[in-house]
């Protein structure tokens, strides 16, 4: 993990140094989500999509599924018991989330079949 981190850093410490402390820190911040929900997000959504979930059981599922991601970055303010603490809890909501996946039925629509008029 801080092979990973020490990866971010250097391709976002350029562009933070430009902006500043305050503006480079929230771009650094928010180009991590974007990459976060490209490289981790964007495939649990589709999986979800594709499981046919949508509303308020397609956000918690991908809550519970994507949350080790938006932890990761913490580790730099936080101290280090606490990140470990939620660490541990990400860990299990990844869990739990892959093991409600894989035992609940997906909420597959099934296509009605409309009859054919006779002309």
């Amino acid at each position: 993990m801080d092979f990973l981190i020490a990866f971010w850093d250097s391709m976002s410490y350029q562009l933070a140094s430009t902006l500043g402390s305050v503006a480079g820190a929230i771009v650094q911040v928010l180009l991590y989500l974007f990459v976060a929900y490209l490289c981790w997000g964007f495939v649990w959504d589709r999986i979800l999509s594709k499981a046919g979930y949508d509303g308020k059981a397609f956000i918690w599922r991908f809550a519970l599924l994507c949350n080790p991601v938006l932890v990761a970055p913490l580790e730099k303010f936080l101290p280090i018991y606490i990140y470990q603490w939620l660490l541990s809890i990400s860990a299990i909501c990844l869990y739990l989330g892959i093991v409600i996946l894989a035992i609940l039925p997906w909420n597959n629509k099934q296509k009605t079949q409309t009859e054919k008029v006779k002309g």
